[in-house]
């Protein structure tokens, strides 16, 4: 922003200034030659730059600091998704965490007895499955490169616990036909080691 006032006299133009007027008093000068000098002073202070005004060196300032910030930003930024990059394809590489394999294969052998058994009281499998269904969930997420370790084991030791219990006590005391669950159980004990070994990569 440019201001359209001149800029003011320095001290020695104003003295100058002064002098030529006394000069022109005294007659020692012609009457032309104070305008000629003041017309080439005031020539000079149309054509000097302004000193910008406070506000605006503060205006200028700030959108040099905004302007700095927004590049380091955007440079972070860029930077984030290069790490984001270089992560998912060492997971694509890697496979999907151990832990999320067994938590699924829990849920869905679950669901392939009940399928295997029409036969079973009404809702005999219901309730477990029912409870298994939210890890199974998480753990189809992350097989399939979404969420975080954490929404699998979180989930774990309640569902180990409950298929355990139904296994060895709620499926023999309300209808104790003999089912093989060895798949099933084999499946919480290996979740189970997963987790421990994701819990230890992380501390």
């Amino acid at each position: 922003m440019t201001d359209t006032n001149p800029a003011p006299l320095s001290d020695d133009e104003r003295a100058q200034f002064e002098a030529l007027k006394a000069a022109q008093a005294a007659g020692t000068i012609p009457d032309g030659a104070l305008i000629v000098n003041a017309g080439e002073s005031l020539g000079q202070m149309s054509t000097a730059p302004a000193e910008p005004l406070p506000h605006e060196a503060t205006m200028d300032a700030m959108m040099a600091e905004f302007k700095a910030m927004t590049e380091r930003v955007n440079a972070m930024e860029a930077e984030l998704g290069k790490a984001r990059g270089d992560y998912a394809a060492a997971a694509a590489r890697l496979g999907p965490p151990e832990v999320a394999l067994y938590a699924q294969a829990i849920h869905d052998k679950l669901v392939s007895l009940r399928n295997a058994h029409p036969d079973a009281p009404l809702g005999h499998f219901d309730a477990v499955i029912a409870k298994a269904a939210p890890l199974g969930e998480a753990a189809r997420d992350l097989i399939g490169g979404e969420g975080h370790v954490n929404d699998v084991t979180d989930k774990l030791g309640e569902v180990v616990d409950a298929v355990d219990r139904f296994i060895t006590r709620t499926h023999p005391r309300k209808w104790g036909k003999p089912i093989d669950m060895s798949a099933l159980a084999s499946d919480l004990e290996d979740a189970t080691d997963a987790a421990a070994a994701v819990a230890l990569r992380a501390s």
